[in-house]
Parts: C-alpha cells; structure tokens; sequence
C-alpha cells in the first residue's frame, strides 16, 4: 500500500505531517510520468525527495492557463472524462483530464469530505440539477461540469438527497415550493445546499410565504461559490439572514472553497467559528506566492503563511501535476500545516 492510499484512507481533518511529506513526495515522482512537468523538475532546484512541508514550496507549478489552453501537455494516462469549471472570471473554461482511477478517487473523496464536514445529517434537499438530469445533457459545459459533479459526490451521495433545479430549458428554475414542503414533512437532522444567490431567493420565498421549517437541531445550510450573485449583500449579512430565517446557529453555514483543476477543497467544519476561514484536508497543502514579485519577475517567490496568490499541492491527483498556482488570492494563517491552518479567499488576481 503506498503513502498516498493511507493518506487517502485518513480523516480529512486528522493529520499526519510525517505521513502527508511520504505521499507528497510519491506524488511528485508519479507526476514526472509526464514528460513536461519531468523537464520543468530536472530545470529546477526542487530536491526530492524532500523532508520538510518548506521543501515543497520549491517544487515547480503549473497554472490555470494549461488547463484552459493546452491541457493534453500536462495529461498523464488516458483520458476518461474532463471537468470542466464554469468560466465567470474569464469567460474561458478549464478542462481537466480525469482517469476513470482519477475519477473514482475523486469521487469517493468527495464523498468522505462532506461527511466530515457535516457528520450528523439524515436528509439535504439541493438546489442544484439532479444526476439524471445531467446523464441526458449532450452539452459537456454542463454535464461535466466540475461544480455540479462535486456537488453530488460531497453533499448528495452521502446522505439520502432531492434535487430542486430545473435546468431543461437551460436556464436554472429553482423549485422553491416543493423543496419548502420536503422540508416540512422530514424529521431529523436537515440540510440545504445550494449557491448563495439560489438560497437568499428561497429565504425570500419562506419570508413571503410565511413558512416555518424546521432543519434540526444539527441542521446546516451549505454553499461552494457564487457569492458574487448575492447583489451587495456581505458575507455576514448572508450568514445572519440563515441563522434567523432557519433559527440556527451561524457556526451551522458551511461553506467550500476549491477549484475544479484539483481534488482537494478547503472549508470549515458544522460548527467552526468562522466559516470565512476554512481548513485545509490533510491531503493538501495550500501555501501562497508573492503576487508583485510575479507581476513584475515572472519568478514565483513562495511563502508559508500571509496572503498572495494560493498555490495548491494536491496528494491525490494521478491525471495531471497536482502543484497548483491558482490565480486566487488568499491569505493563510495558522503555520504550514496541519488543525490550526485556516484559508481565508480575499478575491481574484487581476494579472
């Protein structure tokens, strides 16, 4: 059994340093199977294997232009299926090469993440499409499209789950009524999912309505990504307006943070005090890049902790190099790896 399967076997959030340096560096020797990234390892001062977290900070990087532009240069293996993201920053998508291992272990991580983040839910309704729609969609844009895949591997598939989206005419048509009164007939443990913009409309809905639902006494409202649709409402304000319109606890929001070009996502924890500062799974490591030097050097300088620009090194990856530089800027706290380390996403670059 290799480093990277008992890496893959731990809790998301138990970590293992000695365990994490044994499998990163399996990683890095399975990615030199592709010739570009074996050229850019043997041109660098990368020393692997490497013996502390600081060491990998040297390991060389590929960029989320690949993905977009050239990504059969970075491709390990066979393709099996490509993720694709959604575009809304540059209007250009990437896409990413999966294997049908890649896939499944994709899958099934995502599958463990949601459980770890949300461990007592019985029930969680969507507003999202549902996989069936999704089989018979020709379009790949949205069939494969990474956001909608993650969606039902972390938060569908580990618990019993409707969906309330219809997107048949390809414009989303969220079905506020019937989610309402799926709601109201379950007991237990309850959760919704779905993006910021479709959740503040179904609080608008229940406030309309006059509609009381009950998600628990553990129930959660979860989000991943699209908090620009919120129309100038803050992060706090969207929190507060959970917190009352279900009557949780604000500490009940979860909310991911990831990118459809790696495995690994950050997010906190049902119960964190802080949902805008999200942990990052033992099966990463997330460390930041001076954002001027590489504007103005094209040298990426890194750093362990502070903000710049989030660099991802993702274990579990065997379709492609899994040392990210993202162009999100981020700030990180909490020391270079393990339970304290909290990412907080401040924006976009704009290089």
């Amino acid at each position: 059994m290799g480093a990277v399967e008992n890496l893959l076997k731990q809790n998301p959030f138990d970590y293992d340093e000695e365990l994490f340096i044994e499998a990163a560096n399996e990683a890095i020797a399975n990615w030199s199977d592709n010739k570009n990234y074996k050229a850019r390892l043997e041109r660098s001062d990368f020393e692997h294997p490497s013996k502390s977290i600081k060491d990998f900070y040297a390991a060389p990087t590929i960029d989320m232009r690949e993905f977009k532009e050239n990504p059969e240069k970075i491709t390990i293996g066979d393709y099996y299926k490509e993720l694709v993201s959604s575009g809304t920053s540059t209007g250009e998508r990437s896409r990413v090469p999966r294997g049908k291992k890649g896939l499944e272990r994709h899958r099934n991580y995502f599958n463990g993440i949601g459980e770890a983040m949300l461990p007592d839910l019985d029930y969680m309704a969507i507003l999202g499409p549902s996989e069936e729609f999704l089989e018979k969609v020709q379009d790949p844009n949205v069939s494969n499209k990474g956001t909608f895949n993650y969606m039902h591997w972390g938060f569908g598939q580990p618990y019993k789950s409707e969906y309330f989206l219809d997107m048949s005419t390809g414009e989303p048509k969220p079905d506020f009524g019937g989610m309402a009164e799926e709601l109201q007939k379950r007991d237990g443990n309850l959760g919704i999912f779905g993006l910021p913009p479709h959740l503040d409309k179904f609080m608008d809905y229940i406030k309309q309505t006059g509609l009381e639902i009950d998600l628990g006494k553990k129930g959660a409202a979860v989000t991943a990504g699209g908090w620009k649709g919120l129309e100038g409402k803050g992060n706090e304000e969207f929190r507060q307006r959970i917190a009352d319109t279900f009557d949780i606890p604000r500490e009940a929001h979860v909310d991911f943070y990831g990118c459809t070009e790696s495995m690994i996502p950050a997010g906190n924890k049902y119960g964190d005090e802080n949902p805008d500062k999200k942990r990052v799974p033992s099966q990463g490591l997330i460390y930041v890049a001076d954002e001027d030097k590489l504007a103005k050097t094209g040298e990426i300088e890194p750093k362990g902790t502070g903000e710049g620009l989030a660099i991802i090194l993702d274990t579990l990856t065997v379709d492609h190099p899994g040392a990210i530089l993202t162009d999100d800027i981020v700030k990180k706290t909490g020391g270079e790896y393990g339970e304290d380390v909290r990412i907080e996403h401040l924006g976009r670059s704009s290089m």
